[in-house]
C-alpha cells in the first residue's frame, strides 16, 4: 500500500541531524554503500574504502543509524592491513545475516586480485574468517543482492562482477545458496564486444543487480567505449534476466542505449562533472506498483551533468523516456553522483549531490527527494547535509604514495591523492531503507576538506504538522539519567587556537525530550556557560528515545596553543519531558 493512500494529508520529508560516521581515523574515506537488516530495524552495517593505499572498512549501527562502531575483521591483520583491498559492498540476507565484500589483493589470487566474503550471523556484531574466492583473472567492482522473497529462491545471495583487464572486462556471477557460508563456481553473463576497426576499445562492467517478487534475477551491467588513447566515446547500460535463480540467462536487453559522450571530470580536475555508476532499484512490495524497477542515472549537458530517471514496468523490457529527477535548478548548476531505493511501503527515495546553491561549483550538497506514486512524480528536494562539502580541501589534495595493491605484488610507485583518484568519492555511494520506512543516506562527506563518511535518517511521512508547545526556561528540569553527552571528533581552529568539540545530545530515557535543551559546562573556577540545543533536537523538535541531536561546537580555549593539561569539565543537561 503506497503512504499516501492512507492518509488525506500531504507527504513531506522529514530530515534528521547528520551524523560522522567514521571517528576512529581522519584519512580521506569514499565509495560508501550501506545495507539495513530486514529481521532488525534498527541494524545496520556501512562500509567504505580509506586512504592511505584504499583499505575497505566497515561499521555497525544497533541505534538506528545514530552511533556506528568501527568493525575489526577476523584475519585483517594477515592480509588486509597488508594489501589493498576495495569496492566495498555489504548486504543483510533474508535471515539477518550481514556480508561484509571487498575486493582483495593477495598472493594466491591469479594476477592479485579476488573476493573477500565475511559473514556474521548475528547480523554485524561478530564475523567469520573471510571466504575467498578468486578467478582466472583479475577481479573487479563487485555488487552484491539477496533474495528476501518467499519464492523458490528465498535466501539466495548473487555477486556481479568484473574479470578480466581493464576495460575490455567480462562480467561473471558467483552464487551463495546458504546463506553466505559457501559459493559456487562462477557463471560468465557478459562479455566486452570484440574491436573490429582497431581504434575502439569495448568495455562492459557489472552494476548492482535487482531481485524481483518472484525471485526473478535482474542484473544490469554499463558499456563503455575508448579510442586507443583511452578517450571515452560513448557509454551505455544493458541488463540480462535470469528466472531460474540465477543458473541461465536470458537474451540481452537494453536500458539506456549507446549515446556519445565524453568524460567531463574524472581527469580534468572538476569534480562536479565526474561519472559515476548508474543505479537501480526494484518496488518489492504487493501494491499497484509492484516489480517496477527504477533507474537512475547522470547526462552531459553541456558543462554539467543532470540527473535523469527512467522507469520499467515489465521486468526490464522497455524503458521510459529519461527525465529529469529534480528540473528546477539554476542554469550551470550540476547534479552527480545518484542512488536510488524503494521502501517497504513503496515510496521510492532518491539522493545526489548537486552544486545549486554554489555558483562557482567549488563545493556540493547533498539533496533527497521521494516519490508516492511511483516515479510519476517527486517531491520538492531537501538538502540533508548541515555543511557543504569542499572536495579540493587540503585533507583531499595531500598525497599519498604506494604501490598498484602492495609491495608484495608491485615494485611500481604510485603517487596520488584522494582527489586525483576520486574527485566526486568514489563510483557510487549508499542508500537504504530499513524496516519501518526510514531511508538511511550513507555519503562521503567533505566538509572539513577531507572525505569522511556521514549519513542521516529521512522519513517521508504524512503525519501532520503538530506545533511544538512552547515551554518556558522554568518548566525545564535535569535530564540526568535521561540523557547523555555524545562527542563527534574535534578540531583545533587555528586561526583562534580554540579547541572545537562537536557535542551531541542522546536521549537514553523511555519519554521524548523537547526543548528548551541546555547544556551548561561547569569549570574548574565555577564559571557555568550554557549551550543551547533547542534548535538541532530533529525535524520534529524534540528527541524520542534513542535519538541523537545534531551538534553543537563548544570552544575551548587553553592559554599555551602547545601545552595542554586534562580539561575536567562537569556538564549539566535540562531540558523538557513529555
Amino acid at each position: 500500500m503506497l503512504l499516501v493512500a492512507f492518509s488525506s494529508a500531504p507527504p513531506r520529508i522529514l530530515v534528521g541531524p547528520d551524523f560522522r560516521v567514521n571517528r576512529e581515523s581522519d584519512a580521506p574515506h569514499f565509495e560508501t554503500h550501506v545495507a539495513t537488516d530486514p529481521t532488525r530495524a534498527r541494524n545496520l552495517i556501512g562500509a567504505s574504502i580509506a586512504e592511505p593505499g584504499g583499505r575497505s572498512v566497515a561499521w555497525h549501527s544497533d541505534d538506528g543509524g545514530f552511533l556506528w562502531r568501527h568493525i575489526v575483521f577476523p584475519g585483517e591483520p594477515a592480509h588486509q592491513r597488508m594489501y589493498a583491498s576495495g569496492d566495498p559492498q555489504v548486504a543483510y540476507t533474508s535471515r539477518g545475516t550481514a556480508l561484509f565484500v571487498t575486493m582483495s589483493l593477495r598472493p594466491q589470487a591469479k594476477h592479485g586480485r579476488g573476493l573477500d566474503i565475511f559473514r556474521s550471523p548475528d547480523g554485524g556484531v561478530t564475523w567469520d574468517t573471510a571466504y575467498f574466492v578468486f578467478g582466472d583473472h583479475s577481479v573487479d567492482h563487485e555488487q552484491i543482492a539477496t533474495d528476501a522473497t518467499h519464492g523458490a529462491f528465498a535466501g539466495n545471495v548473487y555477486l556481479s562482477y568484473a574479470e578480466s583487464a581493464y576495460p575490455e572486462y567480462d562480467v561473471n556471477l558467483i552464487r551463495s545458496a546458504n546463506d553466505g557460508r559457501t559459493w559456487e563456481a562462477p557463471r560468465h553473463l557478459v562479455s566486452s564486444p570484440p574491436d573490429l576497426d582497431g581504434h575502439t576499445v569495448h568495455g562492459v562492467a557489472a552494476l548492482n543487480p535487482l531481485v524481483l517478487s518472484d525471485g526473478a534475477l535482474f542484473l544490469p551491467f554499463s558499456r563503455f567505449d575508448f579510442d586507443t588513447s583511452y578517450a571515452r566515446l560513448g557509454a551505455g547500460v544493458g541488463a540480462v534476466i535470469s528466472t531460474d535463480g540465477g543458473q541461465t540467462f536470458g537474451p540481452q536487453l537494453t536500458v539506456f542505449p549507446m549515446v556519445a559522450e565524453r568524460l567531463l571530470g574524472q581527469y580534468s580536475g572538476d569534480f562536479s562533472r565526474a561519472m559515476s555508476d548508474q543505479r537501480f532499484a526494484v518496488d518489492g512490495t504487493s501494491g499497484p506498483f509492484a516489480d517496477r524497477i527504477y533507474a537512475v542515472a547522470t547526462r552531459t549537458e553541456g558543462d554539467r551533468l543532470r540527473l535523469m530517471i527512467s522507469m520499467s514496468s515489465d521486468r526490464g523490457q522497455h524503458w521510459s523516456k529519461p527525465r529529469p529527477v529534480a528540473p528546477e535548478i539554476p542554469a550551470g548548476a550540476s547534479q552527480f553522483q545518484p542512488a536510488i531505493t524503494v521502501n517497504g511501503r513503496g515510496v521510492v527515495g532518491v539522493m545526489w549531490f548537486d552544486t545549486r546553491r554554489w555558483p562557482t561549483r567549488d563545493r556540493y550538497d547533498v539533496y533527497f527527494t521521494a516519490s508516492v506514486d511511483g516515479g510519476d512524480s517527486f517531491l520538492a528536494p531537501e538538502r540533508i547535509n548541515s555543511s557543504p562539502s569542499i572536495p579540493r580541501g587540503i585533507g583531499n589534495l595531500s598525497p599519498t604514495t604506494g604501490s598498484e595493491g602492495s609491495e608484495a605484488l608491485s615494485d611500481r610507485i604510485v603517487i596520488s591523492s584522494m582527489y586525483s583518484y576520486r574527485p566526486s568519492g568514489g563510483d557510487y555511494i549508499g542508500l537504504a531503507a530499513d524496516a519501518e520506512g526510514v531511508f538511511h543516506p550513507f555519503w562521503p562527506d567533505a566538509r572539513t576538506g577531507t572525505y569522511h563518511v556521514w549519513t542521516s535518517r529521512i522519513e517521508v511521512t504524512t503525519e501532520p504538522v503538530v506545533p511544538t508547545p512552547v515551554s518556558s526556561v522554568a518548566s525545564m528540569v535535569s535530564l540526568a539519567g535521561k540523557a547523555v553527552l555524545i562527542t563527534d571528533p574535534g578540531f583545533l581552529d587555528q586561526s583562534t587556537g580554540e579547541l572545537v568539540l562537536p557535542m551531541r545530545i542522546k536521549n537514553v530515557s523511555d519519554h521524548d525530550l523537547a526543548g528548551p535543551v541546555r547544556n551548561a559546562v561547569i569549570s574548574a573556577d565555577g564559571a557555568a556557560p550554557y549551550y543551547d540545543y533547542s534548535a538541532v533536537l530533529g525535524p520534529r523538535d524534540l528527541l524520542r528515545p534513542g535519538e541523537v541531536s545534531g551538534a553543537v561546537l563548544w570552544q575551548v580555549r587553553f592559554p599555551d596553543k602547545i601545552q595542554r593539561d586534562f580539561l575536567r569539565l562537569t556538564a549539566e543537561i535540562t531540558g523538557i519531558v513529555r
